[in-house]
């Protein structure tokens, strides 16, 4: 009779064991992808308002990768990005045909790399091309 009870309790504890597991497999994956979506709308975000934020002023290049970056065209000198592991060789900038009707910036943000919680993917991820673009009309107010 004692050795049913004990191998009941071992049982139960292996049974626990793996439902642990898969719960916090489960959650670190949640966390995973809950963490890629929100910097990469992040980024979205901040390469949309760097690419209308330039839109309506003579163009710079540095002032507008300074947006995507710091979120502000004139970081201070100790600064640091808004998006961890953001360089400003991640931020391509370009005014596509010059003084024509059909001027436009392009702000691009390329291979910005996500790192994972969990540990059977602990590596980083390097997220798609982000691209905005608009229509360059300095005379604007």
């Amino acid at each position: 009779m004692r050795n049913r009870i004990k191998r009941r309790k071992g049982g139960t504890m292996l049974e626990s064991t793996f439902i642990l597991t898969a719960f916090i497999a489960t959650t670190l994956g949640v966390l995973d992808v809950g963490q890629v979506m929100y910097f990469h709308q992040g980024i979205v975000e901040r390469v949309r308002h760097a690419a209308s934020w330039s839109s309506r002023r003579a163009y710079d290049a540095t002032e507008i990768r300074n947006v995507v970056l710091y979120n502000t065209e004139t970081p201070s000198n100790n600064a640091t990005p808004t998006f961890q592991h953001m360089t400003a060789a991640m931020v391509d900038v370009s005014l596509e045909d010059t003084g024509t009707p059909s001027a436009r910036v392009m702000v691009r943000v390329k291979n910005y790399p996500y790192t994972f919680y969990s540990p059977w993917i602990a590596r980083m991820y390097t997220a798609r091309q982000i691209t905005a673009v608009a229509t360059h009309e300095p005379s604007l107010p």
